[in-house]
């Protein structure tokens, strides 16, 4: 009997990180790693930035598990792929990145893998998703990201793999940054199964040096919240830098994919300061694809924190409002976090929010960062994953996600606005 070969395909997408690679953060009169300045009234009919643009050559492919290497190749012969890309680094081989060259008719290439009468396409593929791009606005701005090497040396790897683990995909880390309030912080890799591997991976440019070199410090900013808060907090952590955006805040979906990978088999809560929208009908289907289902498989097991965006949309989609993902994810393990204003008391001018899709508020307007201040939801996600990561500890490691999201709940406190989130708390550091 003919063996069935399932495969998941998903066109790959580069997006270009604003802030939080979606422009979840901005800097405080300074320079707007948002695509752009977000203003009271919502830039009018100005729509942001990123938003997905349909890349014409490159799918992600999904392999099931136990395809072999010579049924892989007969698959790229078949659909007379031009190159490809594995994910070794995260060690999932069944993804992969084809390219198909400038020539191809990528709606036909589609309807030859995906036939619309059949129930799932040749060889059993069983999904396809669009590959887009997106960018954002770069404005003078006064800092200096990082320009070396991350300095992977034994003052900054923890000795222990004992502590709670909080993943960060994001820009990479400036760990000589004056930030960071001690040494001996970051995740260490001496027992992963990649050799080369001593804390975290750059998936950008295939090496484990994941030193911040975007101008904005953004996965710095990121991290440093983390770190600084559970320090006051007196929680044993590590930090798991996941480096999937370049020096000038481009990413590719096959990057974030490839990153989330790695970083869900190492971590106990993973920060995704990050996202798109899906504007105007797109006709992609964000709500069903890889990086949803790497996710969900490990619903049980590991919380990912997301932002929920600055365009002050209603991320429930209503009306003129579009979703934002990954933060709209409807998954148990998944929580997305608004922004609160300077004083806590409202939700912050530029946030955005959703009575269905964003769960909670920490603070994200003028937080004190190096010789500025920083804004944006990209800074409130790292307050609760945090904040997760104390109810987590203290639990012995034992609450679930949904457990951490429970106590999240109970522990924050109720904040009146006429946004509205599904629980509308606020969560603070204690």
């Amino acid at each position: 009997m003919k063996k069935l070969i399932i495969l998941v395909l998903s066109f790959s997408f580069l997006f270009f990180a604003c802030s939080d690679l979606d422009s979840d953060g901005f800097m405080y009169n300074s320079h707007s790693i948002e695509n752009v300045r977000i203003k009271p009234s919502r830039l009018g009919n100005k729509k942001p930035k990123n938003i997905p643009v349909l890349s014409k050559t490159e799918l992600i492919i999904q392999y099931v598990p136990g395809t072999t290497a010579i049924q892989k190749s007969n698959l790229r012969g078949l659909y007379n792929v031009i190159s490809y890309e594995v994910c070794a680094s995260c060690m999932d081989f069944n993804l992969e990145k084809w390219n198909f060259g400038p020539d191809v008719d990528l709606e036909s290439k589609l309807g030859s893998i995906m036939p619309e009468e059949e129930d799932g396409g040749i060889e059993g593929i069983i999904n396809v998703d669009k590959e887009f791009y997106f960018e954002y606005e770069t404005e003078n701005y006064t800092l200096t990201g990082g320009t070396g090497n991350t300095s992977y040396t034994s003052k900054m790897v923890s000795p222990s793999t004992n502590s709670i683990t909080i993943a960060v995909l994001d820009t990479g880390i400036d760990v000589n940054y004056s930030v960071f309030d001690r040494n001996r912080f970051l995740h260490n890799g001496s027992t992963d199964p990649i050799n080369e591997i001593v804390s975290g991976w750059d998936f950008v440019n295939d090496d484990d040096n994941c030193y911040d070199d975007y101008l904005d410090l953004h996965g710095t900013a990121v991290s440093s919240i983390i770190s600084n808060s559970l320090d006051q907090l007196n929680i044993p952590h590590n930090i798991l830098p996941v480096k999937v955006s370049n020096s000038e805040g481009k990413s590719s979906r096959f990057e974030v994919i490839c990153g989330t990978a790695f970083a869900i088999e190492r971590a106990d809560i993973i920060n995704m300061s990050l996202g798109w929208y899906d504007y105007d009908g797109s006709g992609i289907d964000f709500a069903d694809d890889i990086l949803q289902t790497i996710i969900a498989s490990h619903m049980h097991d590991v919380l990912v924190v997301t932002s929920a965006g600055n365009w002050a949309n209603n991320n429930d989609g209503w009306g003129s409002d579009f979703k934002h993902y990954p933060s709209n994810y409807d998954l148990k393990n998944v929580t997305a976090i608004a922004a609160s204003n300077a004083n806590s008391t409202d939700i912050a001018y530029f946030s955005n929010y959703g009575q269905s899709t964003v769960d909670f508020f920490a603070k994200g307007q003028e937080i004190p960062f190096d010789s500025t201040y920083i804004n944006g939801t990209s800074f409130s996600a790292p307050v609760v994953s945090a904040v997760a990561a104390k109810y987590l500890y203290n639990s012995g490691m034992s609450l679930s996600p949904s457990g951490i999201i429970s106590k999240l709940n109970l522990g924050g406190d109720y904040l009146y606005t006429s946004k509205p989130t599904f629980y509308s708390k606020l969560i603070e550091l204690d």
